[in-house]
């Protein structure tokens, strides 16, 4: 078969919602650079998550925890600021578990938390009182 008579498969982009069209029946992702940039960062959290000994490991994608938490830091309430540079989201955020994953903390929406890089580094792998709060607090507004 030329490569002219071959269907063409049209999908919605598994990260941005696009749709798209495609010679493969196996893409999900319209290939454009933050697609490409949000799902290989998804799925080093989950390869992480289960190196480190997570129980439950969900694909959670990280947008979806900043805008659970309105972009705002859980650690110092500041607001979390993306600044856009080549098409990528800058790496001034992180997305902290609560719970760490060494002390039997699951890779869930319920155990992350977007943070500043800075407050995550400052937390390191202590679990606190008010680490346990948040994991009590409801994410529902």
């Amino acid at each position: 078969m030329r490569h002219s008579q071959r269907p063409v498969f049209i999908r919605e982009c598994t990260e941005c919602g696009a749709v798209f069209n495609t010679l493969w029946h196996n893409v999900t992702r319209c290939g454009n650079e933050p697609c490409d940039y949000w799902h290989i960062r998804t799925s080093a959290l989950m390869r992480y998550a289960s190196k480190h000994g997570a129980q439950i490991v969900e694909r959670v994608h990280p947008l979806e925890v900043l805008e659970r938490d309105n972009y705002t830091c859980r650690r110092c309430g500041e607001p979390i600021v993306i600044i856009r540079s080549n098409a990528l989201e800058a790496e001034q955020f992180s997305i902290d578990h609560i719970i760490p994953l060494d002390s039997k903390g699951a890779h869930t929406i319920d155990n992350l938390a977007s943070t500043h890089m800075r407050c995550n580094s400052e937390k390191g792998h202590k679990v606190t009182a008010r680490e346990m709060a948040l994991t009590a607090t409801s994410h529902d507004a």
